[in-house]
């Protein structure tokens, strides 16, 4: 690591930072007063690569959930990786989603948004975009719904009547649809 000296004029430090340099900075700052009294402090520099886009972490995710789940619950963490962890990063629904069935938020968590029936619609496909000024990345979510018995049972007739003579035996089928 060299060193660097650097002069400051009326209060101001001036410095080129580049990520194609190094990707870290240490300066001390030392100041004099006419005194002869010296005071220093440290200053750590992180510098950040902004030419490289939010990615995801995998291009496909894929969950199963039961088709019962109530609307807000976590689904699946699609969280994407970006080297400034303060950046705000922004989450959409480019296709899949046209019913509105789920929600994103600005961590990259889908949540289910409206109630689910597997019986109209047993599966979805979304991509997902992840942005930050005009850099983005895209990954599909594959969300299938586990059946729910969400059904009661059913008697086919609400009233069965039969005369069955006393002197013979009986076999009886009773249905019950689900």
């Amino acid at each position: 690591m060299s060193c660097k000296s650097l002069e400051v004029v009326r209060d101001t430090l001036s410095l080129v930072i580049r990520f194609s340099e190094r990707n870290s900075y240490s300066l001390v700052v030392r100041a004099k007063d006419g005194g002869g009294r010296i005071s220093a402090t440290a200053i750590d520099i992180r510098v950040l690569d902004i030419s490289r886009p939010p990615t995801f972490r995998q291009d496909e995710y894929v969950k199963t959930i039961s088709e019962n789940s109530k609307v807000g619950t976590s689904v699946i963490d699609v969280s994407a990786v970006y080297d400034d962890s303060t950046a705000l990063l922004k989450y959409s629904f480019i296709k899949g989603n046209s019913q509105n069935m789920f929600c994103i938020d600005y961590l990259g968590i889908i949540s289910v948004a409206q109630p689910l029936d597997r019986e109209k619609v047993p599966s979805y496909e979304l991509l997902v975009m992840v942005s930050l000024d005009n850099k983005n990345d895209t990954t599909v979510v594959k969300v299938t719904l586990r059946d729910a018995n969400d059904h009661a049972p059913s008697f086919g007739k609400s009233i069965v009547e039969m005369e069955i003579p006393e002197n013979q035996g009986l076999l009886l089928k009773i249905n019950v649809y689900q």
